[in-house]
């Protein structure tokens, strides 16, 4: 799913990123690549089932991503942000870590900058997590 009409697929950009949600039982993983707070903002809108288990954070975290309605929409219990260790892009944002924080816990926060390759595995009724660090 992507929320940009199929007019906006002529300009390239983080807004056209495919966001896929997957669910095998009662789990599921939204999948949102680099979508920013736009695509975010469309997709809260429109009530297009995003709620789920797991959130693959947007943008690695981006000051430009992970807009306080939608975090609340999709109502993740755990939340994993991609990001590489001492990026340029000073990723993941400060506010953003925040909203997650709040809303997931801390505990249930990964980054793979801090906790190197994460990995869920669910039967469909209960999630598990491992991760390398």
């Amino acid at each position: 799913m992507n929320p940009q009409s199929s007019g906006s697929f002529g300009r390239p950009g983080n807004n056209e990123s495919l966001v896929l949600r997957l669910t095998y039982g009662d789990i599921s993983f939204l999948l949102t690549a680099d979508i920013e707070a736009e695509s975010e903002g469309l997709l809260a809108s429109r009530g297009t089932g995003i709620q789920s288990t797991v959130l693959k954070v947007a943008h690695h975290g981006s000051k430009t991503s992970s807009i306080a309605g939608f975090i609340n929409e999709v109502g993740p219990a755990a939340a994993l942000i991609s990001v590489g260790e001492g990026n340029p892009y000073g990723h993941p944002n400060e506010e953003v870590l925040g909203r997650l924080q709040a809303h997931t816990g801390g505990e249930n926060l990964y980054r793979t900058d801090l906790d190197g390759d994460v990995e869920f595995v669910t039967d469909g009724a209960e999630l598990w997590v491992t991760t390398e660090r």
